[in-house]
């Protein structure tokens, strides 16, 4: 064989692996942004001593969050009912899953799930 064929071949190989290699690559960047994306943010309600509800927001087995009271409303009065607690937390799920940090709840939006406290 001549020295420009086998130089041909050569380059051939070296091209084929470098190729081989960048894909590998861009599957292990698409395998870590599903790993971002798939990361949940889970909450869960509590009972309070006194017996109103609280909630907490996870993320990676942290809490994040712990909510014993009612934001955004004076006083530290924990929520009357359960599904008061579950639907502000599903709220602040949805605002951290949106790139809302930090979460915040405005009174208005405390007002929309628990009505008007006093």
């Amino acid at each position: 064989m001549s020295l420009v064929y086998k130089t041909l071949i050569l380059f051939g190989i070296l091209l084929l692996v470098n190729c081989s290699s960048s894909e590998k690559e861009g599957q292990k960047s698409e395998d870590s942004k599903t790993t971002k994306q798939t990361e949940q943010v889970l909450y869960a309600t509590f009972q309070n001593a006194d017996g109103t509800w609280g909630y907490d927001i996870l993320s990676a087995g942290k809490v994040l969050i712990h909510q014993p009271n009612i934001p955004a409303i004076p006083g530290n009065q924990g929520f009357e009912l359960e599904t008061q607690a579950t639907q502000l937390a599903q709220l602040v799920v949805r605002k951290i899953n949106a790139g809302i940090m930090p979460p915040s709840v405005s009174s208005e939006e405390v007002q929309g799930i628990i009505g008007n406290p006093n």
